[in-house]
């Protein structure tokens, strides 16, 4: 193969990758974490089977697929759930209405939250989850996680108009 053509490969390889689902979620890219059990993965029909009682709000936000992984460290684990929406208003949406109200929001992606146990955020159409099960003051941990996956993820850091 020539240079020109192996470039060529490369460029369209790292292209198709680019925008591929599910994305990767790395648990070993916050030091001391690691994967624990299988990739969690569910579109609207499967949904209930992961969330019942809750899912209607994310079909109501217009929810195509989920994945996810728990992370651990020693005795501590966090769940990560990264939701694609129909488009980046419904993945604002989804984020404005379970915000914690009492917070401020931050500049993860278009908006986020980092909270004692739990951090959300939207970038583009993803809707991204942290939950820590440990009582434990865990900001930094989950704000790591956060800032990871926000540029790993395709899409806008605006917040829709």
């Amino acid at each position: 193969m020539t240079p020109v053509c192996r470039l060529c490969l490369v460029g369209f390889l790292t292209a198709a990758l680019a925008g591929a689902w599910p994305p990767v979620i790395d648990c070993s890219a916050v030091p001391g974490w690691k994967q624990h059990g299988e990739v969690r993965a569910f579109v609207p029909d499967t949904l209930f089977e992961y969330m019942n009682g809750n899912a209607e709000g994310y079909l109501l936000y217009e929810f195509r697929r989920m994945t996810g992984v728990t992370c651990r460290s020693g005795e501590d684990t966090i769940l990560i759930d990264i939701s694609e929406m129909a488009s980046p208003e419904m993945a604002y949406g989804i984020f404005s209405a379970n915000r914690h109200p009492n917070y401020e929001v931050s500049r993860i992606g278009a908006a986020g939250q980092i909270l004692e146990r739990r951090a959300t955020f939207v970038k583009g159409n993803y809707y991204v989850e942290l939950a820590a099960d440990t009582e434990k003051d865990n900001r930094k941990t989950l704000e790591a996680f956060a800032r990871h996956l926000e540029a790993r993820l395709q899409g806008g850091t605006d917040p829709p108009a």
